[in-house]
């Protein structure tokens, strides 16, 4: 397995780190920081139980990015539509994953997570200069 984002990685658990790191996205930048993010409150339902806690998790996505629509509507699409690039890779989510699923959910999750870290990284030093 590479140790960057893995835009190949065809495994449900890697693609369902993914979607819930750009879920934890969605809702940050809908809410700002909040007391317990999706990550506090469902990494582990979602890394265990993906079936049951992605319908909840969809369900807020949504309610998010109605609110980002109204007051950043660029970056709701945009998002929306990574959300949706990501997701069109899993046909479901499964009842539950095995020890190594979780892994590869817990490495899919980070992986996009340092690279939507690096995109505003060099957004904000094309900014500066």
């Amino acid at each position: 397995m590479k140790s960057h984002l893995d835009d190949e990685n065809v495994s449900v658990a890697y693609g369902s780190g993914r979607i819930f790191a750009m879920l934890e996205s969605i809702q940050y930048a809908a809410l700002g920081k909040t007391n317990a993010g999706i990550r506090d409150r469902f990494f582990s339902s979602a890394s265990t139980t993906p079936s049951t806690a992605f319908g909840r998790l969809m369900k807020m996505s949504q309610h998010h990015l109605s609110k980002l629509k109204g007051e950043k509507p660029g970056l709701a699409v945009l998002l929306d539509k990574e959300l949706g690039l990501l997701c069109s890779s899993i046909s479901a989510f499964p009842t539950i994953f095995s020890l190594e699923e979780q892994g590869q959910f817990a490495l899919g999750y980070y992986h996009q997570r340092q690279a939507q870290f690096n995109r505003s990284e060099l957004k904000d030093i094309q900014e500066e200069a």
